[in-house]
């Protein structure tokens, strides 16, 4: 279920009784499981060029609720998702380094250096790694 924040006027969903607080739990058939299940569901419509059927919980009574697909519906949910995208920065001169180093150790070491280089191989992954925060708005 989807709480709605916002409703915009003139809408679709204005113009069908949709209020700010109420919660979308089903559109056509399929109950919402969350925000990216929703507007999956919703591209799936509209690519069908279906009639959107959502059923809205306003204050422990449930209505139904009709959109075109090929319309904006205007709303929005509570809060946008905030997620975290890794990615590795190494060139191909940064790992080449890295393992010429390593094979030169575990030669010189008679291989006692190789049960070491997991450790380190993990270390230089996690050094290299950047964490972007990304923000998906409604």
């Amino acid at each position: 279920m989807l709480r709605i924040n916002n409703v915009k006027e003139n809408s679709q969903s204005h113009t069908s009784g949709v209020e700010v607080d109420d919660y979308i739990y089903e559109v056509n058939g399929e109950e919402i499981r969350n925000e990216f299940h929703f507007l999956a569901i919703l591209e799936k419509v509209k690519s069908t060029n279906e009639r959107i059927q959502a059923v809205i919980f306003k204050k422990n009574n449930a209505k139904i609720v009709y959109f075109d697909a090929d319309s904006p519906i205007g709303i929005q949910f509570a809060k946008d998702k905030e997620y975290f995208k890794y990615t590795l920065d190494v060139d191909f001169s940064d790992v080449l380094i890295f393992l010429i180093i390593w094979i030169i150790l575990v030669v010189i070491t008679l291989g006692l250096a190789s049960p070491f280089f997991v450790f380190y191989l993990a270390k230089f992954i996690i050094n290299h790694t950047e964490k972007h925060k990304k923000t998906i708005s409604k």
